[in-house]
């Protein structure tokens, strides 16, 4: 059954406007009949593109996130330690020298 027959005049104008010529009709063929070309450096930019957002978006959340520096700071050579708070306080504190046991150490808590 052909719709054809049944249109008025001015549907069979306008889908002689609409319909479209032999040479776009013969390109679009062509083009479907050429093998596709892969467009890999196409994907590549867009997966780096990610990754680089990703990394930014990271950083600065991490920024935004750095934890303060700790309220104590503990370190020694030898016999001695030295505790150090945030505020500049010094606190040094010296074991035996004749300790039995090794492995020791000092915890300090500020008051």
């Amino acid at each position: 059954m052909r719709d054809e027959d049944r249109l008025s005049e001015a549907e069979r104008r306008l889908n002689l406007a609409l319909r479209p010529g032999d040479e776009s009709v013969a390109r679009v063929i062509a083009g479907a009949r050429r093998p596709r070309q892969r467009r890999l450096g196409l994907h590549v930019g867009v997966i780096g593109a990610s990754i680089l957002a990703v990394a930014l978006a990271a950083a600065f959340f991490w920024r935004g996130t750095v934890p303060s520096p700790a309220p104590l700071v503990i370190s020694g050579s030898g016999s001695i330690v030295v505790v150090t708070s945030a505020d500049g306080r010094r606190w040094l504190i010296q074991t035996q020298q004749s300790s039995p046991a090794r492995g020791e150490y000092v915890v300090a808590f500020p008051q």
